[in-house]
């Protein structure tokens, strides 16, 4: 069983966000990931535990298919767009608008545009269940929040000339279940430098979803020990929904404290049990000790013992843990594909 996660408490926030609905106090915790850069070319999937702080807040009152109107609020119209200024940020803010009460708590939808009063989002929204729900409006985290601002000497994993001499990172995408491109510190060579990169293009604002895990690919080298990557932010104090898909993806993070995998929401009929991984819906943990799939964890609901359990060659329950600072590999049915993955945070009452 791995060490359990859970986040070191730095401080309490009182909150007076533009709107109605913020919460009074919010926890704010940090994470220290633990690199290996002593050896060669070691693999760690590292998920978010933490998120940004809100910058703005309010109720629905009225919702189309893509659309939310509030009441009593006035933000500043464009503020959440794309670029927009309400996180007064370096660099381009990208945003989101998170449910906080209500049947769809924990739900997320990418901002567009706003008014004054309303926000336009990428996606289509829940056709109902949305009135008098609270929402608050959160910035996405980017590369350069996660692993250092470009241009002061603040990368916190190693950085090179190419892939091939830099530590990395790689996003799963899901419409052709490949990973990406390595995303590297450039600190020499072809313009810009000292910034990071993808493909040949600067991406320091590349947004990481909040349920999205990451692949950091560390490069080991003479005098190189290994590390730690920290991470502060908001420790979410709500339950949490991901839409799932049918495939492969990569799901990280989570409410900011590791979690059994019986506890975790996702048996059925979240996900789909069978009498073998070939059949259900599996989870895959990496090993980095033998740098290794483990077999998969699927829940057993015939065919064999024990039965209606988490199973991973035995018993699983309380030995296989979605860590908060890490990311699995979800292998889904056709007939998953838009279940509602319920995460419920074990630090509300707390």
């Amino acid at each position: 069983m791995r060490p359990i996660t859970s986040p070191v408490v730095i401080g309490m926030l009182c909150l007076g966000l533009m709107g109605s609905g913020a919460r009074a106090e919010r926890v704010v915790g940090v994470y220290n990931i633990p690199l290996r850069a002593a050896v060669s070319n070691k693999l760690t999937f590292v998920g978010l535990p933490v998120g940004k702080l809100p910058v703005g807040s309010g109720m629905i009152d009225t919702c189309t298919a893509n659309t939310i109107s509030c009441t009593g609020v006035a933000w500043c119209p464009g503020g959440f767009a794309s670029g927009g200024s309400a996180a007064g940020e370096t660099g381009i803010s990208t945003y989101y608008v998170e449910i906080v009460s209500g049947t769809h708590e924990g739900r997320h939808f990418y901002i567009t545009s706003n008014t004054s009063n309303s926000l336009t989002v990428a996606g289509a929204l829940p056709a109902s269940g949305l009135a008098g729900a609270h929402i608050e409006m959160i910035p996405a985290m980017r590369i350069r929040d996660i692993f250092g601002e470009p241009g002061i000497g603040d990368a916190r994993i190693r950085g090179g000339t190419s892939s091939s001499d830099a530590d990395y990172v790689r996003l799963w995408d899901r419409g052709t279940e490949t990973w990406s491109a390595p995303i590297f510190y450039l600190n020499d060579g072809p313009n810009p430098p000292y910034t990071w990169v993808q493909a040949g293009y600067a991406v320091p604002d590349l947004i990481i979803d909040r349920d999205e895990g990451m692949l950091v690919t560390t490069i080991g080298a003479a005098g190189r020990t290994d590390f730690s990557l920290p991470l502060v932010g908001l420790v979410v104090d709500h339950d949490r929904q991901i839409v799932l898909a049918a495939g492969y993806s990569v799901l990280g993070g989570g409410n900011g404290v590791d979690v059994a995998i019986g506890d975790a929401g996702l048996d059925p009929p979240t996900l789909l049990g069978g009498s073998g991984s070939s059949t259900a819906d599996a989870i895959y943990a990496w090993n980095s000790a033998v740098e290794c799939w483990m077999p998969p964890a699927f829940y057993s609901n015939a065919g064999r013992n024990p039965a209606y359990a988490w199973v991973r060659a035995g018993i699983v329950d309380d030995t296989f843990i979605l860590g908060a600072d890490g990311a699995h590999l979800f292998h889904l049915n056709a007939s998953t594909h838009g279940h509602i993955w319920v995460r419920p945070n074990p630090l509300v009452g707390e």
